[in-house]
């Protein structure tokens, strides 16, 4: 078994990344491997093994295989011919959405939305709505519609039909982009980690070079999660006095005077009693930013 696993070469998506040799769902199982005759026959092993100790098997029918674009034809023709896929394209669809999307900016990606909402166009259309009957409608079932593709991507404004549904997908991906900075250990955050940020925070990571369809619109959710983001001051060492955002209801954008503090960290205005020094507060920020930050609580370790 141990050989088997070994055998079984999972892919990389950076290199420092760790590999992906299997994704599994309630009912749907995706397995990841280097297009190699070692990584074929190990695959094949597990899936007899698999059958064995559950007395189950995969159907063929339904399954289907995607290769990279400079794939060999003869490995090509070595695992269709051995699974009897008979060169079966793969699943384009999953949830209404696209697999496998064209460049960003094709507009084709998301067509099946206009055409699910023309659907019930069409429907409302034969009967009688008041106009602002059909708005109602427009915005309470269309907004459905697209909701698990508006939970990964970024619609393009041209497939939203109300201004509002383009708050809606933001709002959206800022979920996502919430589960990836509060939970590091999730796989998918340490698979974006790897390959986006790995010097510095999520919410620090920049677009990167050459950045992927997800990410871009990952970072469009972040955007969002951060302005309603606000440091809870604890002992304040992680916490840049300028650049974060830890003051509620307002931001730093200059010291007093231009003076710069000997440290850009907020535990500098904070005495050895764990309480704000006021007198270092007056030398570099004005009245009104001291009386806000003397509003912001302290206590514990960041």
């Amino acid at each position: 078994m141990k050989g088997l696993v070994r055998s079984l070469m999972g892919i990389f998506v950076a290199r420092t990344a760790s590999a992906i040799s299997h994704l599994l769902f309630d009912d749907d199982n995706l397995l990841f491997t280097t297009a190699t005759h070692t990584s074929f026959n190990a695959l094949e092993n597990a899936l007899i093994l698999y059958n064995l100790a559950s007395g189950q098997k995969v159907y063929y029918g339904k399954s289907s295989i995607l290769f990279s674009p400079n794939t060999h034809p003869s490995i090509l023709s070595y695992f269709y011919e051995t699974l009897g896929l008979n060169s079966k394209l793969f699943i384009s669809k999953y949830l209404g959405v696209l697999n496998v999307l064209g460049a960003p900016k094709k507009k084709n990606n998301f067509v099946f939305i206009l055409q699910r909402v023309s659907v019930h166009l069409n429907v409302w259309n034969n009967k009688f709505f008041f106009k602002a009957g059909k708005e109602v409608l427009l915005k309470a079932v269309i907004q459905t519609i697209p909701s698990y593709a508006m939970s990964c991507f970024k619609l393009p404004v041209s497939t939203c039909c109300f201004k509002s549904l383009i708050y809606h997908n933001q709002a959206m991906l800022a979920k996502q982009a919430w589960r990836v900075n509060f939970d590091p250990n999730s796989l998918l955050a340490i698979i974006l980690k790897a390959k986006y940020f790995r010097h510095n925070s999520f919410l620090e990571a920049s677009h990167g070079h050459s950045p992927s369809f997800t990410w871009t619109r990952l970072i469009w959710g972040r955007d969002l999660l951060k302005k309603g983001l606000v440091w809870k001051v604890e002992d304040g060492s992680s916490i840049k006095t300028l650049n974060d955002h830890w003051i509620s209801g307002a931001r730093l954008l200059s010291y007093q005077n231009d003076i710069q503090p000997p440290s850009d960290r907020v535990n500098f205005f904070i005495n050895y009693e764990g309480l704000w020094d006021l007198g270092k507060l007056n030398q570099y920020f004005d009245d009104a930013i001291v009386s806000h930050i003397l509003q912001v609580s302290i206590g514990g370790v960041d």
